[in-house]
């Protein structure tokens, strides 16, 4: 039985403890910055409108291939301002 007037004794931290206890905070922080990095590389791809060109199948002609941005070569239309959220 404890007797109240004197306190239990305080844990000593061994080296093994001091050592995982490190090693989970740079773990945990180590994660925290990979993930922050591609959720700021995600968003800043979202705020950068990235085109490519690509071609038009449906388009069968250089009459029909006509317009802005786009270019008939080799019997295929292509779009050189094609968004990838299209």
């Amino acid at each position: 039985m404890l007797n109240r007037r004197t306190s239990p004794k305080p844990k000593q931290r061994t080296w093994r403890s001091v050592l995982l206890r490190t090693s989970g905070v740079i773990g945990g922080l180590s994660v925290l910055a990979i993930a922050r990095y591609f959720v700021l590389l995600q968003a800043s791809e979202l705020t950068h409108a990235h085109t490519h060109e690509t071609a038009l199948p449906w388009i069968e002609t250089e009459a029909e291939c006509r317009g802005e941005a786009r270019i008939w070569d080799e019997g295929t239309c292509w779009d050189t301002q094609h968004d990838l959220s299209f």
